[in-house]
C-alpha cells in the first residue's frame, strides 16, 4: 500500500561491525538484601494469571486459560493480518513488549497511571511505551462507568466524556478488542522515525483497527452502510456513520500538536478522533484513490512543520474550509476503493501460530506487572510488586534486574547496585542492568583521585556485555566512549569496531558522532576520523555538533591526493 512507504524505517550504511572481547567480571558472591515484613500478613499474597509468549509479545491474563487463548487468538489474526497488508507489522520488538489482559477491570485499574496522562488511559486501554520497553494493557471486563452516548460526545462544542467514562477516542468506544488493536498500531507507529504527526497517527490507528478478516480475505478501509449497522453486533461504528450530522474541527483544533493528548483532569474531544479517521481514509482511499498523491505529500510536510492554511492550499488547491465541505460530503456520500488481500480458490489464510498458555511464575506475575507500573510512572507501586515474591524466596535472574532498575528510579543506589550485580552475574538479559551498574562503577571511580580506566576495567566489560544484548542503547555506547576519553588508553581494533557499530546503530547521534570522533583523532585513527567527521557534517543539524565536528575536521591532516 503506497502510505506504507512514507513511514517504513531505512537501513542508514555505517562502518564496521564485529564483536568485542568481553573481560571476565569480579564472580564473588552477592549477598542479596533482606526485606522486613511489619505483622503478619503478606501485603501482596500471590496473585493467579496465565502466562504465554506469541510472536513481539509477553502476555499476563487474569481470565481462565480458555479466555486467555480465545483473546490471543483474535490478537493474532489481528497481527497477523496487518504484517500482511502493512510491511511496518512486521517489525520485531525485542525485547518483547508486554502485553495484559484483564477480566477483572480491578486488575486493569491498579495498572493505571495515578494521574491520567496516556492515550486511552480513561477507558478499555492502557498503552506505555519508555526507552526500551512498552507494554499494552486491556480491560476486557465490559465495565462502561458513567458512559457518555456517542452522540452526546459528538456534539459541536461538547470537548468529551468524564474522566470517569469508559472510552478510549470519546464515548465513541465500547470494544475492548478495537482498543487493543489501536494500541498495538500505536507502538508500531512509535518506532518510526521521524514520528508521525498525531492526526495521522490517530487516523490510521483506527483505519486499521476496523480492518475486516475472513478465512480468505483481507481488506482495510471498508465501511459500514447505514442499513447494514442498526442490526449489527459492532457497536462501534465507522467514521462516516459516527460524523452523521456532526460539525467539523477547525484546522487549529484539527492539526494542532497537542491534539487528542490526555492532560491530566482535562477531557479528551472524540470529534477530533473520529474527524483524524475520515480525513486519513479520504486521502488514501477517496475518489478511488485520486487524492493519495497530494495527501501523502502533504502528510511528509506536515512531520516537520506545522499545518497553515497555505500549506494546505499548496498540496490540496482548495482552502480548508472547502475541505471540510467536502470531507462532510464524504462521510455522507462516500466515493472509494478498499486495499488488502484474498487468498486464490479455495486456499484459507494461515491460523493463528500455536502458543501455551499455563499458569504464570510468581516471578513472572511480580516481574510483568512491576515494569509496567514503572512505565505507568508508579515507582513505589513498582518496587512493592516486584519485592512481594522476592519476599517469598523468588530469585528469578529477570526479576532480580527489574528490582535493581526499580531501586534505582526510587533512588535506593546501594539496593540497586546489589541486585544488578547479581542479575549480571546469572548474565541476565537485560542490556539496561549492565549500563546502570556500569553508571554506578563509574561514578565510584570519578570519585577516586588519578584513577585511570583500564582496557578490561569492569565498567567497559559491562558495557561491551551490555551492547551483545539487544536492543542496542546509545546510552551504552555513549558511556563507553566517555570512559575511553577520560583515560589514556586507547580501544584495539575490535573495541573499535565496537564503537563504530554504536555510531552505525544511531546515525544521526551527535554524542555518539563527535566523542567517536574525537576519540580516533587521539589514537591517530586519521583516515577513518576523515569520515566519520564527514558523516557527521551531513547528517547532524545541531549548530553546536556540527561547530564541534568542523574544529575537529581543522586539527586533521590535509587528505591526501586521490
Amino acid at each position: 500500500m503506497m502510505f506504507v512507504r512514507a513511514w517504513v524505517l531505512l537501513g542508514v550504511g555505517g562502518w564496521g561491525l564485529a564483536v568485542a572481547q568481553t573481560p571476565t567480571l569480579n564472580q564473588e558472591p552477592v549477598e542479596l538484601p533482606v526485606y522486613t515484613v511489619q505483622g503478619t500478613v503478606d501485603p501482596l499474597p500471590p496473585e493467579s494469571w496465565r502466562y504465554t509468549r506469541i510472536e513481539g509479545f509477553e502476555v499476563l491474563s487474569d481470565g481462565s486459560v480458555a479466555q486467555t487463548r480465545h483473546w490471543v487468538e483474535e490478537f493474532q489474526r489481528f497481527h497477523h493480518a496487518i504484517s500482511l497488508v502493512w510491511p511496518v507489522g512486521q517489525a520485531q520488538r525485542q525485547p518483547p513488549a508486554l502485553l495484559v489482559l484483564c477480566e477483572d477491570s480491578g486488575s486493569y485499574e491498579q495498572l493505571l497511571p495515578k494521574t491520567p496522562r496516556s492515550r486511552g488511559a480513561l477507558g478499555y486501554s492502557a498503552g506505555y511505551q519508555r526507552r526500551e520497553h512498552a507494554a499494552i494493557v486491556i480491560d476486557f471486563s465490559g465495565r462502561l462507568p458513567e458512559t457518555v452516548s456517542a452522540t452526546e460526545v459528538l456534539d459541536p462544542g461538547l470537548e468529551g466524556p468524564a474522566q470517569t467514562a469508559g472510552s478510549d477516542i470519546g464515548g465513541v468506544q465500547s470494544d475492548p478488542y478495537r482498543a487493543l488493536y489501536r494500541e498495538y498500531i500505536h507502538l508500531l507507529l512509535s518506532q518510526a522515525d521521524p514520528p508521525a504527526p498525531a492526526w495521522f497517527e490517530e487516523g490510521l490507528c483506527q483505519l486499521l483497527a476496523d480492518i475486516r478478516v475472513t478465512d480468505t480475505a483481507i481488506t482495510v478501509g471498508k465501511l459500514d452502510r447505514e442499513d447494514s449497522f442498526a442490526d449489527a453486533d459492532d457497536p462501534e461504528p465507522t467514521f462516516n456513520l459516527a460524523l452523521k450530522s456532526r460539525s467539523l474541527l477547525p484546522l487549529e483544533a484539527m492539526f494542532a500538536p497537542e491534539a487528542g493528548q490526555l492532560t491530566p483532569g482535562g477531557p479528551r474531544d472524540g470529534r477530533w478522533a473520529v474527524q483524524c479517521y475520515a480525513f486519513v481514509h479520504w486521502g488514501l482511499y477517496g475518489n478511488f484513490g485520486q487524492n493519495q498523491k497530494p495527501f501523502l505529500q502533504f502528510l511528509v510536510q506536515a512531520s516537520r512543520e506545522p499545518v497553515t492554511e497555505m500549506m494546505f492550499r499548496h498540496h490540496f488547491k482548495r482552502t480548508y474550509k472547502q475541505m471540510l465541505y467536502e470531507l462532510k460530503s464524504y462521510t455522507e456520500i462516500s466515493r472509494y476503493k478498499v486495499a488488502g488481500l484474498r487468498t486464490e480458490g479455495r486456499e484459507k489464510l494461515p491460523p493463528p501460530a500455536p502458543f501455551a498458555v499455563r499458569e504464570a511464575t510468581e516471578a513472572e506475575v511480580g516481574r510483568i506487572k512491576g515494569r509496567v507500573l514503572r512505565l505507568a510512572g508508579r515507582t513505589s507501586d513498582a518496587r512493592e510488586a516486584l519485592i512481594a515474591p522476592y519476599r517469598r524466596g523468588v530469585r528469578d535472574t529477570a526479576l532480580l534486574a527489574e528490582l535493581g532498575l526499580a531501586e534505582l528510579e526510587r533512588g535506593e543506589r546501594e539496593r540497586a547496585r546489589t541486585f544488578l550485580l547479581a542479575a549480571t552475574r546469572r548474565e541476565t538479559d537485560q542490556p539496561r542492568a549492565y549500563l546502570e551498574l556500569a553508571r554506578i562503577l563509574a561514578e565510584d571511580r570519578a570519585a577516586v583521585p588519578d584513577a585511570v580506566p583500564a582496557p578490561h576495567s569492569p565498567v567497559l566489560a559491562l558495557l561491551t556485555q551490555a551492547a551483545a544484548r539487544p536492543p542496542p542503547l546509545a546510552e551504552v555506547y555513549a558511556l563507553m566512549l566517555e570512559t575511553w576519553l577520560n583515560g589514556d588508553a586507547f580501544p584495539d581494533t575490535e573495541g573499535f569496531r565496537l564503537l563504530d557499530a554504536g555510531v552505525r546503530a544511531f546515525p544521526g547521534d551527535a554524542t555518539l558522532i563527535c566523542r567517536l570522533a574525537e576519540l580516533k583523532v587521539r589514537a591517530g585513527a586519521i583516515e577513518s576520523a576523515r569520515s566519520l567527521v564527514a558523516h557527521g557534517l551531513r547528517v547532524l543539524s545541531d549548530p553546536a555538533a556540527k561547530e564541534r565536528l568542523r574544529a575537529l575536521q581543522l586539527r586533521l591532516p590535509a587528505a591526501p591526493p586521490s
